[in-house]
């Protein structure tokens, strides 16, 4: 990164599962702008990441660093008709404080890949839809 910054890159970090290369980047101002995804509510994570750990604690963590820095930073989410739900969104939104946004674009499908289910057609605070 050190290299790229010498560059004059501007760069984005798009990872929250590690909370301390997060914060060690940020920190040393080695990156711009970072772009955290929410997968789903803390207690779904396993099930829709398809991993047995729980991320849940790490993106937390890193949700903490980027509130108690000074670099500009987003939340995302991909709602994945069938799997995510309006339980997810309605728990994030109440998670975000006031200043802050969640970006959401629905999944699209494709040849090995079919979401199933409905979009919500709920407007939730904070959240911000992507089309």
């Amino acid at each position: 990164m050190i290299f790229l910054r010498n560059l004059d890159y501007s760069i984005k970090l798009t990872n929250g599962s590690n909370p301390e290369m997060v914060g060690n980047v940020v920190n040393r101002k080695l990156v711009d702008y970072v772009a955290l995804d929410f997968k789903a509510k803390p207690e779904s994570y396993p099930e829709i990441t398809g991993v047995r750990y729980n991320y849940w604690c790490e993106v937390m963590r890193t949700v903490l660093v980027l509130r108690r820095s000074d670099i500009e930073y987003e939340y995302r989410m991909t709602y994945v008709p069938g799997l995510s739900d309006e339980k997810d969104l309605m728990f994030l939104s109440e998670f975000l404080k006031e200043d802050e946004k969640l970006f959401v674009v629905v999944a699209n499908p494709t040849e090995r890949f079919k979401p199933y289910g409905h979009v919500p057609k709920v407007n939730f605070r904070n959240v911000v839809w992507r089309y």
